[in-house]
């Protein structure tokens, strides 16, 4: 490990569509360090000269598809989407990211979400949408040809890259009892917090450590990337449960299922299991990219204190589209809000942090950072800013919103390139006289710091050669604004799709006698779909409104 090294480990969140503000988080970061690198190669003592290195990549859900989709990319050129294109609605090839979450495979998913072909013939009901896009997506984004290499050395090599899962068997595990019979009766327990873990490299060669190793150039192992892409990403019943196979070995190898694979190992050859979204669990994984961090550098767990960063060697960034916020407590004994309480409840018990972990997220060290959506905007000539999921147009219908629009897509990418820019400028600083030696490495030979402070004085880490962008960069959309909306109507035209879908639904549920079949045809054809329909449509409605993505 290099002394003028200081190690980055990316974690990046669930999102569902508001992968679209990760993706352009990732795609200015990309650009900075690339020019960062060009700006190195002219020997230019201005120029810092300490290194980068992304070392970890954690995500869930849509961060953890993101994630897994730089590390297939990262040697790949392309060139940053700097603004849209002047017909909003139009592609723009050659950017994995802005392909794989702006552009996705159609501009309005619905037709494709709604679509009846998942349930044709005897086929079971998989999920409540169609989830044939996510193969679309993930076949597009993984499996594309090969672009231009690049050499990107601020890497690490290998580089570790994980996804959460919630493995819906779970690893069992018997917690031992004194009893009358304890062979017959045995406290069984499951685990079912899972990671897919990838150790990204040209060695094929595995290390007996639970890290499947992964070429993206030759394509080994990545049928098992893709396995677990579509499994972290699959929102549990709306859309369909994924199988990940991995050898057993790697499961009872893996770090963090040794406490019950030591007494209770998985005896499979090949393991397969059936997952769900791995942001259920722990939609934030970064105490398993810290962990990784101190492995890498040495550090213990508090890893040094912000004001001073004498032992900071590496942070984790985190990149959260819907970072967690206090809400307003519902007290009420109606059934409904106990329901939904007590389902909130049991998601927050699952995604609980263990407490020793905590200490390194104290804002006041120097372990983590966390780039947010955050947006200035004008409401009638007055300037107000929105903070976290209401910044973002994808935010809406528990960030589902950005199906129903490019738009809304296309917004939040540029937001998550501005948010970046911001972020890398004003807050990814150390205090200009930092006794830190990487940092004082760094800026050795620098006379001209004044272009690296940020505006309370801090020392860009990561140093922003490009002019500072206005928010003009920002596109105005189809409304002449800059906040997107749909039109009610618009949303209406999905009643049809809508309705079909759960007809085909509603007559699969169970098995039925020849006249109870018809009975339910006639039902589902004249009431049921219809009804139901009308009730998710305004739903639809009111959540966009909510969001003011409805005017």
């Amino acid at each position: 490990m290099k002394d003028n090294t200081i190690y980055i480990g990316l974690c990046l969140a669930g999102a569902v569509s508001a992968g679209a503000y990760t993706a352009g988080v990732i795609d200015f970061l990309l650009e900075t360090l690339d020019e960062w690198e060009i700006q190195k190669e002219k020997n230019d003592p201005e120029v810092p000269a300490h290194q980068i290195k992304i070392a970890v990549i954690g995500g869930a859900s849509a961060g953890g598809m993101t994630g897994i989709l730089l590390s297939v990319k990262k040697d790949q050129a392309f060139k940053p989407v700097r603004m849209a294109p002047s017909n909003i609605h139009s592609s723009i090839p050659g950017n994995p990211f802005y392909n794989a979450w702006v552009d996705l495979t159609e501009n309005d998913l619905w037709p494709l979400l709604l679509a009846c072909n998942d349930l044709k013939g005897d086929a079971p009901i998989y999920s409540i949408l169609n989830s044939s896009f996510i193969d679309k997506m993930v076949n597009a984004s993984l499996r594309s040809m090969p672009l231009e290499k690049k050499a990107r050395p601020y890497f690490s090599e290998p580089l570790k890259t994980f996804v959460t899962l919630c493995n819906l068997e779970g690893f069992r595990y018997n917690i031992s009892m004194n009893a009358n019979d304890p062979e017959r009766y045995k406290y069984v327990m499951g685990k079912h917090a899972d990671l897919a873990c990838f150790h990204i490299s040209e060695n094929k060669e595995y290390l007996d450590d639970g890290w499947i190793p992964v070429n993206p150039e030759t394509g080994f192992n990545t049928d098992i990337m893709e396995q677990a892409a579509r499994a972290t990403g699959a929102f549990p019943l709306v859309l369909k449960a994924r199988f990940v196979s991995r050898p057993g070995k790697v499961i009872n190898d893996l770090q963090w299922n040794r406490d019950i694979t030591k007494h209770f190992p998985v005896s499979d050859e090949i393991y397969e299991a059936l997952c769900v979204d791995g942001g259920i669990i722990n939609n934030e994984p970064f105490e398993y990219v810290r962990q990784l961090l101190n492995q890498i550098t040495g550090e213990s767990v508090d890893v040094g204190d912000y004001n001073s960063f004498d032992t900071f060697k590496s942070t984790v960034l985190l990149v959260d589209p819907f970072p967690s916020e206090p809400e307003l407590f519902n007290c009420t004994e109606r059934w409904n809000y106990v329901a939904a309480n007590t389902l909130q409840a049991m998601l927050d018990q699952m995604r609980m942090k263990p407490f020793e972990m905590m200490k390194p997220f104290n804002q006041n060290l120097s372990g983590q950072f966390m780039i947010s959506p955050m947006k200035q905007l004008e409401v009638d000539g007055i300037p107000s800013q929105r903070c976290g999921s209401s910044a973002i147009a994808c935010g809406g219908i528990w960030g589902f919103a950005g199906f129903f629009s490019k738009e809304f897509r296309v917004h939040d990418y540029f937001l998550g390139r501005a948010n970046c820019e911001k972020f890398l400028r004003e807050k990814f600083t150390v205090p200009l006289h930092s006794s830190n030696p990487i940092i004082k490495f760094g800026y050795k030979k620098v006379k001209n710091k004044q272009k690296y402070l940020s505006a309370n004085g801090g020392l860009q880490i990561i140093p922003v050669f490009r002019e500072s962008a206005s928010n003009s960069y920002m596109p105005s959309f189809y409304n002449g604004e800059q906040w997107p909306t749909i039109a009610e109507k618009d949303i209406y035209k999905m009643r049809p799709l809508m309705k079909k879908r759960i007809e085909v639904i509603l007559r699969k549920l169970g098995d039925y006698s020849t006249q109870e079949k018809i009975l339910l045809w006639i039902g589902s054809k004249v009431l049921l779909s219809g009804k139901i329909s009308d009730i998710v449509i305004s739903q639809i409605i009111r959540g966009l409104k909510s969001h003011q993505l409805i005017k």
